[in-house]
């Protein structure tokens, strides 16, 4: 079955024909207003079928990821992209070499998650221009498929997670660097759920170092450490639901890299399942 691993420690993909999906290259969350706030709270139910996932306190200022790891389920959509300028002729090498080619990678997402363990995702490659490829994860097993072929396997206690860019971990590793308080927002719905839109133009943060996809000793994760953030936080729980990230820096020679990470969620508790795939089982 196709390699499916999306992690990395370092990176190291030198042009355009780099695989994203294999280690070798990237390693690469009064009356009239009282019948208002009724309808508002009814509909906000309505769209999470009946048992809101965000009844949650959290400190002022901060922000949460708990409904994304605890909801019933959800659906999302992620979207990353790497690019690494062409180094000049008048720039030295990078330690250690990454090539003089340019490097754009972009990796598209559509999913849904049912929690404990269960997910479903199309991953789409359209910077190169892999296949696409959709995945089903349940528990310790997880299927791939290719041009209408399924093929299975037992995850080892080893093995990358095979999904990438999942919510949660998207928003957990940038959330503790989110501070709300003083930060001016505007009210905007996420898949018809009230949340406040925040806008850092300069956020100190050790997101790419912690996102599983890159890692502390990757040159994002040592390169980047500041970037540009819209995060737009639920009224209710304080729960990020969409956010877009551009990271922008350079090595120490002067070659430009850029990261740009982005998700969105919707349908939560909608009563989404996830089986296995009929035409395999590993």
């Amino acid at each position: 079955m196709p390699a499916v691993h999306h992690n990395a420690t370092n990176m190291t993909a030198s042009s355009r024909s780099a695989d994203p999906r294999s280690a070798v290259g990237l390693r690469v969350r009064s009356g009239c207003w009282a019948l208002v706030a009724v309808l508002v709270t009814v509909a906000a139910f309505a769209c999470t079928g009946g048992d809101s996932p965000f009844a949650i306190q959290i400190e002022a200022g901060k922000a949460s990821c708990q409904p994304l790891r605890e909801a019933k389920g959800y659906r999302y959509k992620a979207w990353a992209q790497v690019d690494l300028a062409v180094r000049t002729a008048d720039m030295p090498r990078e330690d250690p070499d990454r090539g003089s080619s340019a490097l754009l990678m972009t990796t598209d997402i559509t999913g849904s998650i049912q929690t404990p363990d269960r997910y479903q995702a199309l991953v789409k490659y359209p910077d190169p221009g892999y296949p696409d490829l959709n995945l089903i994860v349940i528990g310790d097993l997880y299927w791939t498929e290719e041009e209408g072929q399924w093929s299975g396997t037992r995850l080892g206690p080893q093995d990358i997670f095979p999904v990438p860019y999942l919510p949660h971990r998207i928003c957990e590793s940038i959330v503790q660097d989110i501070d709300t308080n003083g930060v001016d927002s505007v009210p905007e719905e996420v898949g018809g759920i009230p949340t406040r839109k925040y806008h850092f133009d300069e956020l100190a943060t050790s997101f790419l170092s912690n996102l599983d996809e890159w890692g502390p000793q990757s040159d994002p994760g040592r390169l980047l450490k500041k970037v540009k953030a819209d995060v737009w936080i639920s009224d209710e729980g304080s729960t990020i639901l969409k956010m877009d990230v551009i990271a922008d820096g350079a090595y120490e020679t002067g070659r430009r890299l850029t990261l740009k990470v982005s998700m969105e969620t919707w349908d939560f508790n909608a009563g989404i399942k996830i089986d296995p795939p009929e035409e395999s089982q590993p």
